[in-house]
């Protein structure tokens, strides 16, 4: 059994359980990936001091008497590149691994493939022997190289400016390809050096950037929505089955009586605080409309299918509406208009407000106190709802239905809004 936190509940607790091992996990996950790139650098500048040569038999193209091959590749293909793309990568004298992503079997954008064969590396040139023909740089015209840091593509830049054309490998072959073409380059310009000291600060860096260890947390920093990650399911399904009921007795209860008073039970008049319930005998009922007098208000909607009710109210007791909407306003509180009332009750992450209205457990708030915006943050329309209140992901207040007022997509339904119910 957990034990149990400050709040004596034991969610946070729980919670934080949680929180440690994915953070933990995550930070697993990360080391791992951190140690296998170190370890693909050191293996980069090992093989970088020393170029063997490869056999020169049996190979597709023509050699001259004392050319050396440095690197044979199979299955490569020649890309070239459309006009107008500048988020290629530009030449830069250094060995870049491939990151490997989702996208990395992928063409990079203005990037199309015109031929393929076997890509051959020498100490003064790079053929690709392809079905369309032989294609060849000599490192005198290239102007630099750049390997692309998410695709296996090795670009060719040539001093006389023309299209770039490039190379692209197997993903499990880039780096030694890389590393071949590269090192035969700079060895040909005279700049080894420079290839190796980019290496040697990679390898640095690498070692420096080691993911930092998780940070532990403890039930007293678990956020209030983690108290309703269990109770949300029981409340949803509570509200699921209420929803029919509460329409049925609706229907059920005819003219003569209020809707959704229960039979046998102590009608609830509309606006009144829980706990301050109005007698029958003094509670204002709804009936037919008499002839040649105006309603004064909009029907109440229907919670079940969002439709206006047969209903108006009596014009003796009609009082002025100061929100627009489909929604019947109750009263504002009775105590002090600046300061909320005290209520015996945990909120669970809800604003302090004079209504009682909380995200733990209760009542399902049918009919909005008319300034409840002025104590929450409503969602835009929200007196276009209809339904009852609910709270969605990004703390907003909305309504389960209506053509608005309703929480958008992106912030989605979190849980419904209660109110608090004293015990009697």
């Amino acid at each position: 059994m957990a034990e149990l936190d400050r709040t004596g509940s034991g969610w946070g607790t729980r919670w934080a359980e949680r929180e440690n091992k994915r953070r933990r996990r995550a930070y697993e996950d990360a080391v791992e990936a951190w140690c296998l790139r170190g370890i693909r650098l050191l293996r980069l500048r090992a093989a970088a001091e020393e170029l063997p040569a490869e056999p020169a038999a049996d190979l597709p193209v023509d050699l001259t008497h004392d050319e050396v091959v440095l690197a044979v590749q199979p299955d490569a293909e020649l890309v070239d590149v459309e006009d107008g793309h500048a988020d290629l990568p530009t030449p830069e004298l250094a060995v870049i691994p491939v990151q490997r992503t989702r996208r990395t079997a992928r063409l990079p954008e203005g990037v199309r493939v015109t031929d393929a064969g076997t890509a051959v590396v020498t100490d003064r040139r790079v053929i690709l022997h392809g079905r369309e023909g032989d294609r060849e740089w000599t490192y005198a015209e290239l102007s630099g190289l750049a390997h692309h840091p998410a695709a296996p593509i090795t670009l060719l830049h040539s001093f006389d400016g023309g299209p770039v054309a490039g190379l692209r490998v197997p993903l499990d072959a880039a780096a030694r390809f890389r590393l071949r073409l590269t090192m035969a380059y700079a060895d040909f310009i005279g700049q080894r050096r420079v290839v190796l000291a980019r290496l040697d600060e990679a390898v640095d860096a690498n070692r420096r950037s080691r993911p930092p260890a998780p940070v532990v947390v403890t039930a007293e920093h678990a956020p209030a929505r983690a108290r309703l990650a269990h109770p949300a399911i029981i409340a949803a399904a509570v509200a699921l089955i209420a929803l029919p009921a509460y329409a049925m007795t609706a229907d059920s209860a005819g003219p003569e009586g209020p809707r959704g008073a229960l039979d046998g039970g102590t009608p609830i008049t509309r606006g009144t605080e829980p706990g301050t319930e109005t007698p029958p005998s003094a509670a204002p009922t709804t009936g037919p409309s008499v002839p040649g007098t105006a309603p004064s208000r909009a029907p109440d909607p229907d919670v079940t299918s969002g439709e206006p009710g047969p209903g108006t109210a009596d014009p003796e007791a009609s009082q002025p509406i100061p929100v627009p909407g489909l929604i019947d306003p109750a009263p504002g509180p009775t105590g002090s208009p600046g300061m909320p009332s005290p209520i015996p009750a945990d909120r669970c992450g809800a604003p302090a407000n004079p209504y009682g209205y909380n995200y733990c457990g209760g009542t399902l708030v049918h009919e909005p106190a008319p300034d409840v915006c002025r104590w929450f943050t409503c969602v835009e329309g929200f007196w276009q709802g209809r339904g009852y209140l609910t709270v969605c992901e990004d703390g907003r207040l909305g309504m389960v239905g209506g053509p608005s007022g309703r929480c958008p997509e992106r912030a989605g339904r979190k849980e419904p809004v209660y109110v608090y119910q004293p015990a009697s």
